[in-house]
This record gives C-alpha cells, structure tokens and sequence, in this order.
C-alpha cells in the first residue's frame, strides 16, 4: 500500500474526458500526470477506444489501478445517521436501507457505502450511501476493459471529490467544489463528514456559481461559511478570475486543481475516508496478478541470503 503504488483517475465529462495519474509512494502523494481528450464523448465507441488506447501508448499510462468518476447526476447520495455502536454490522444494515432509498430495484443497481470510523463515546455516524443504476457502469467497464485499461472502481463525482478533499487537507475547514460542463454546473459542499451536492443548468448565467453555493449552503442547512475552500474546476475560462488553492501533492502544478475530479478519482485506493466508495462489485473489479511480484520476492529473499552469508563469513573463517 506505500510502495510506489500508481493509480489512474478518469472523469467523465459532457463533452470531454480527463485522466490523472496519481503514485503513493513511501505515504507519499504525489501527482505524475494529467491528460485531457477534448470532444471526447463525441465520438464513436471506436474512435474513443483508439483516442484512448493512442494516449497510453503515447504516455504509458498505468493501467493496472483505474477508478472511474461518473457525473453526479447519473446516481443518489444519501446520508443517513446509525447508532455508533452498529458499525461492525454497517454492511447487513445498510443493505436495508438502499431497499428503502433506491429508486430503482435492487437487482437494477450497484451501491456502497463509506462511514467515518466511530471515535471513543460517540453515539452516532453518518453514513454516506452511493447507489447507481447499473445501464449507466456496465458500458464503462466493458468499454474500458475492451480498451485495455479494465476499470478496478468506480464512485459519483461528488463523493469521489469529497474523498479526495478529506485525504488531501487535514485541517477541518469546509470546502466547496464546483464543476462547470457546457450545459451544467456540478455543486459540492463538504464539512467533515456531511455531505451537501446539486446540480443547475447553466444556460450561459453568470450569477450560476454563487446561486449555487446559496443553494448547497441551504442544503446543508448553514447560513454562510466564513474562509471556506473553494475549488473551481471543468471549464477554466469559466472561472478565470478565480485562483485556486494549491493542491498538497508533489509535483502538482499550480492550475492542477483546475482539473480536481480526475485527481481525486486517482486518490480513491490510497487512503480511508469517510467517502471512500467502490461501485464495481468486486467480482467485477480489475486485480493485477500477484504471481508478477514472485521475481521481486525471490530477488529480495536472494538479497537476504547473501547478505546474511557476508555477515556470518568472518566469525566463521576466525572460528576455523
């Protein structure tokens, strides 16, 4: 988990795909790269399957560790509040409540859930639950294994944001993302472990950003956020006045946030968080072959080996 593991963040826009790479190394993150296909959902399933097997080529993007973010509208996140004390039988119990909260059968969907770890004496958690109907996953992953990068998850766009804001910043200061499309603007508040998301059409308004954060602010039932973060991303010329803060990764550029969701798509498998969410069941996850690590076990035990053999070598000689 902190050797030098990379891992690959798709978004899927509108109009356009954008992928980041992320490596964890030593507990150490750190951003290697970001690619944007422009017009890219325009295309035919071919030419996309070309367009993406071309930038791998080109740029030999890991494709062993990849986590897909789905637009936000194309599932439900619910938040729901459960007994502290309930948190080892999380699975059984939320398994009742998406039969209550889908909109759609339960044979019809993909779900998961992420809670914040109980701390000593508290009497409640909160449970974030993520539902999708499975028409809108089962193409990416057959897409995306057709294609030579086989997906290993997936999350909304929203909750993968919020996992990527909770792992990056430790301080507890609220933060605001918004996601600007051609047509719509994604809103997503996160505070801890609540969790506020809309969508809004946005039909060239150039009054949409702060109606939105109005409108996340009341769904999240707070008057105002004083010093709150806000992270501007998607189309840059939207927010051309607007400066973004630095993301605390190595090597990351300082308009890297311009391309928030990908990265925090990549930061999925790296670390825990109250948000963490895998969509894909896991018999349908991509799982790199353990049997490739054998010439490194058996490279590190000969190391070993002689290692130990030089250390023993002397006493031994002066002993004969």
């Amino acid at each position: 988990m902190l050797f030098l593991r990379s891992s690959t963040g798709i978004e899927i826009g509108e109009t356009d795909l954008t992928i980041a790479v992320a490596r964890n190394s030593f507990g150490k993150l750190r951003l290697v790269s970001l690619h944007r296909l422009d017009a890219f959902m325009t295309f035919g399933e071919e030419e996309r399957k070309k367009t993406i097997q071309s930038l791998l080529k080109a740029t030999r993007i890991p494709a062993g560790r990849v986590y897909l973010s789905l637009p936000r509208e194309q599932g439900i996140v619910r938040q729901v509040q459960l007994p502290a004390d309930i948190h080892k039988r999380l699975p059984d119990v939320v398994k009742i409540q998406v039969e209550t909260l889908s909109p759609w059968p339960v044979a019809e969907i993909y779900w998961d859930f992420a809670a914040e770890a109980p701390k000593k004496d508290q009497k409640v958690i909160t449970v974030t639950i993520v539902i999708v109907p499975r028409v809108h996953l089962d193409p990416w992953i057959v897409f995306f294994k057709s294609a030579g990068i086989p997906l290993s998850g997936a999350s909304l766009s929203s909750v993968a944001q919020a996992h990527g804001i909770n792992i990056l910043w430790k301080e507890p200061k609220p933060t605001i993302v918004l996601h600007r499309e051609p047509s719509y603007m994604e809103g997503v508040f996160v505070n801890g472990s609540r969790l506020a998301a809309l969508t809004a059409p946005s039909a060239e308004n150039t009054a949409l950003p702060s109606i939105l954060v109005d409108r996340l602010l009341s769904t999240a039932k707070l008057q105002s956020v004083e010093d709150a973060r806000l992270i501007a991303c998607g189309d840059s010329e939207a927010f051309a006045a607007h400066s973004n803060p630095p993301l605390p990764l190595e090597d990351a550029k300082p308009d890297a946030a311009n391309q928030f969701g990908p990265v925090a798509a990549a930061l999925l498998p790296f670390k825990e968080s109250a948000f963490k969410s895998n969509l894909i069941p896991p018999e349908l996850r991509y799982r790199e072959s353990r049997m490739r690590l054998v010439p490194a076990f058996a490279l590190a035990a000969l190391a070993i080996l002689m290692g130990s053999a030089v250390l023993v070598r002397e006493p031994y000689q002066n002993k004969v």
